[in-house]
């Protein structure tokens, strides 16, 4: 396999880890997001666990911005894989 092969093939394969990371990033920040308004709420009233969820969610948030940054530098397309049927589900629902 020529060089320039290999490098495009390696660049393909950093590219899509890369893009994984972003999509895994984004969806722990959205089960972060979810857990903190579930602790916020009235009934469950845990207002410190509501805080530090949602900390964890900004946390996750800045990381996949940062993978972000680093597909833009790189002049990746990027394409992000859009949560459907991954329901995040925290407590009794009624």
């Amino acid at each position: 396999m020529p060089t320039q092969e290999k490098s495009e093939g390696r660049s393909l394969r950093v590219s899509t880890a890369a893009l994984q990371g972003i999509n895994l990033e984004l969806y722990a920040s959205y089960v972060y997001l979810s857990m903190s308004y579930y602790f916020d709420r009235d009934d469950v009233a845990l207002k410190n666990f509501a805080k530090y969820f949602l900390h964890q969610s900004h946390e996750e948030r800045e990381h996949a911005e940062k993978l972000m940054k680093l597909q833009n530098h790189e002049a990746v397309k990027s394409s992000f894989r859009i949560l459907r049927n991954q329901t995040v589900m925290i407590g009794r629902m009624g």
